[in-house]
C-alpha cells in the first residue's frame, strides 16, 4: 500500500511538472453511467402494412426502466397519409407487429439508450378482444444493432407469441392476418420490461469540464513558453538565467528515476 501511495504521488508530481513545462497531457474520457431511469419513446409498429406496404406506428409511450407499459395503434388517429392514399382504412394484413424505439426509426439516433432489456407480453387485444399468448418466456428486446426492437409479438418471418388459433399465417408470403375478423381498428399490447440497463455515455457536463481543463492547460503552456522566451533578456551581471521549462523537465526526470528505483527495490524485497 505504501509503495502504491508513493507511486501515485510521484506520478502526480511528474504530471504536474510536465504540464508546467508546457507539455500537453490529454484529458481522459471516462464513460459515465447514464441515469438509473432511461428516457426512451417506444411505439407499436406494423411492418409492410396493408395495401400501402408502409411502416405504420401508434402513439409513443415513454420507457423509463423496469415496469409494465401499454402501447396502442388506433387506425382512427394513427394511419399515415400514405396508408390512407393506398386505400387502407383498417388493419387487414401485415408482415410484423412489433415495439420499437422511435428515435432510430426517425433517424434521430443510431442506437437506443438501453444496453439490455427483457420483455414479456402480458396482454394483446384487437378491438378489445383478448388474444391468447402462447409464449410467456422473457426475450431480449435489444437487437445486435443496439436498437430497442422487440421483433414481435407477431412476425411473418420469425413466428409469434400469439396462439396459432388467433392468427392466420401465410408463410409463403410472410403475411399475417388476425383470425376470425376481416379488419381491425385498434390493437393494444401490454408488456413488462425487466433487466433494463442504460448504456454508458459521456455526459454533456463531463465534455464541458474536459474542454475547460484543456483550455486551462493551453493557457498555462502559453504562459510558461512566454516566461522561458523572456528569460535570456535579463540584464547582464545577474548571471545566466536557466529556462524554467528545462528546470521543470529535469525535476520530472528525477521523479521518474525515483519511481523506477522504488519499484525495483520493492520487487527485490518481495523475492
Amino acid at each position: 500500500m505504501k509503495r502504491l501511495n508513493l507511486l501515485r504521488r510521484a506520478a502526480a508530481f511528474a504530471a504536474g511538472a510536465l504540464m508546467a513545462a508546457g507539455l500537453a497531457i490529454p484529458a481522459l474520457k471516462t464513460p459515465v453511467k447514464a441515469a438509473d431511469s432511461v428516457d426512451m419513446d417506444v411505439a407499436l409498429c406494423f411492418y409492410s402494412f396493408g395495401n400501402a406496404g408502409t411502416v405504420e406506428r401508434g402513439d409513443t409511450v415513454k420507457v423509463t426502466g423496469d415496469g409494465q407499459y401499454t402501447v396502442e395503434f388506433d387506425c382512427a388517429k394513427n394511419l399515415s397519409d400514405d396508408a390512407k392514399a393506398a386505400g387502407d382504412t383498417a388493419i387487414t394484413s401485415f408482415v410484423a407487429m412489433y415495439i420499437q424505439d422511435v428515435a432510430p426509426l426517425d433517424g434521430k439516433a443510431a442506437e437506443s439508450p438501453v444496453a439490455t432489456a427483457d420483455i414479456v407480453y402480458d396482454s394483446i387485444k384487437i378491438d378489445d378482444k383478448e388474444l391468447t399468448i402462447a409464449d410467456t418466456a422473457p426475450a431480449s428486446a435489444v437487437k445486435a444493432s443496439g436498437i430497442f426492437d422487440t421483433n414481435k409479438p407477431v412476425n411473418g418471418w420469425d413466428g409469434s407469441v400469439v396462439a396459432d388459433t388467433d392468427i392466420v399465417w401465410d408463410q409463403t408470403n410472410h403475411l399475417i392476418k388476425f383470425a376470425g375478423v376481416d379488419s381491425v381498428q385498434k390493437v393494444s399490447v401490454t408488456f413488462t420490461l425487466s433487466n433494463v440497463t442504460a448504456k454508458e455515455i459521456e455526459t454533456q457536463a463531463q465534455t464541458e469540464e474536459e474542454t475547460t481543463v484543456s483550455e486551462a492547460d493551453t493557457t498555462a503552456a502559453e504562459t510558461t513558453a512566454a516566461e522561458t522566451t523572456a528569460a535570456p533578456a535579463a540584464a547582464e551581471g545577474e548571471g545566466t538565467n536557466f529556462p524554467v521549462g528545462a528546470i521543470v523537465g529535469i525535476v520530472a526526470g528525477v521523479v521518474v528515476i525515483v519511481v523506477v528505483v522504488i519499484v525495483v527495490c520493492s520487487k527485490k524485497k518481495n523475492k
